[in-house]
């Protein structure tokens, strides 16, 4: 018997829900309204306020506010950090909950979106506490208002029972993580088929930001190179699909260099035992929310990755691209500052749909979310 235990850091204070069947529906249909958007880029621009992209948003805002009500019974309402805590292969969807008023059909999205997104601050208008609400506000979702991580109940000294848990509040631990000083690349050429320049950007940026960055074209290579160089960050923008011949999922990278998922094994993430590295793991539906806990994303955890920055959708080399690229600029920004890895991915979330990019809907982090970031 599944259950939600929800932990408020503020009261101290534990609340029971049951994981449903209805939510996989729910989850089913958000990533629909999601990947629908994601992969038609001509009907849904780069513009908070295009009538697509409201329609896209009262969608998920509508959905938002069906889990807010009727899973979490509109008790998860708390400021801080959240962890997601699970002992079993499900995905929990709380980076959707809406908690502001269902949105009228006709509303328009907030017009002081981009600034609340921007300064990551609602500006509190009255229009979002009408019902139904006159406005759409982004921040009313908690994946653009909250530091969300995922991670196995195994990885926690002290849990209760229950099929996942939803803790409010930051760690007691202080931890720091040591990232991008030795990172390997690799991309499938797919990324950039429609677009060289996305390739050249990117590795540019990763000249930048990280310092001994090395590229793999071929898994041989990636192997030799996860060896020689101990890395502690890895940035993969890759391809995933079933293959047709014998039903095994394939990853993609350099041109058509394949390999069976479960071939990806502890030599592919991390060259010793202790090391934990970074992980920026982009492409199609790298984490399946109906495959979950046994995708792509879940075994590099397996395989010893400290953190996975991925998404759960399909998506384009043109939004994929800019997404990595700006997360390492933000990474590099950030290191040797008070601020989480959570914090960092809060802030690119906020950026990019302040900028109208509606693929970053789909982004995800697993693992702890409140490592230090040192470079």
């Amino acid at each position: 018997n599944s259950q939600t235990i929800v932990t408020t850091y503020s009261k101290s204070k534990t609340l029971h829900f049951n994981f449903t069947s209805g939510l996989l529906t729910l989850i089913a249909s958000i990533k629909k309204i999601i990947q629908d958007a994601v992969i038609d880029l001509d009907n849904y621009p780069e513009d908070l306020f295009n009538d697509q992209n409201r329609q896209l948003l009262f969608d998920l805002a509508i959905n938002g506010n069906e889990l807010y009500v009727n899973h979490f019974k509109m008790k998860l309402s708390f400021d801080g950090p959240m962890q997601i805590v699970s002992n079993q292969a499900e995905f929990v969807p709380i980076d959707f909950v809406y908690t502001c008023e269902a949105p009228d059909v006709d509303a328009p999205v907030c017009p002081n979106a981009v600034k609340a997104l921007e300064t990551g601050t609602c500006c509190g208008c009255d229009g979002i506490k009408q019902s139904p609400a006159e406005v759409i506000c982004p921040l009313g979702f908690y994946g653009f208002s909250h530091v969300i991580e995922r991670h196995t109940i195994t990885q926690q000294d002290e849990v209760d029972t229950g099929g996942y848990q939803v803790v409010a509040g930051p760690s007691d631990k202080q931890k720091t993580i040591q990232i991008l000083n030795n990172t390997v690349f690799a991309s499938t050429l797919r990324m950039s088929a429609n677009n060289e320049d996305i390739k050249t950007q990117l590795e540019e940026s990763l000249q930048k930001n990280s310092l001994h960055p090395k590229e793999a074209t071929t898994w041989n290579e990636w192997t030799d190179l996860i060896k020689k160089t101990n890395p502690d960050s890895l940035v993969l923008l890759v391809h995933l699909e079933k293959d047709k011949n014998d039903g095994l999922n394939k990853i993609e990278i350099g041109d058509q260099q394949l390999l069976i998922q479960q071939h990806l094994n502890q030599q592919k993430v991390r060259n010793e035992p202790g090391l934990h590295p970074f992980v920026i793991l982009i492409g199609c539906e790298v984490t399946n929310v109906q495959n979950y806990g046994f995708d792509l994303s879940s075994r590099f955890m397996s395989m010893g990755a400290a953190i996975v920055v991925t998404n759960f959708t399909k998506i384009r080399g043109r939004q994929a691209g800019p997404i990595v690229i700006k997360l390492l600029e933000f990474l590099k920004a950030n290191a040797d500052k008070e601020i989480s890895l959570g914090e960092i991915i809060l802030k690119l979330r906020q950026y990019y749909l302040a900028k109208g990019m509606m693929a970053i809907f789909s982004l995800q982090t697993f693992g702890d979310a409140d490592w230090k970031i040192k470079t």
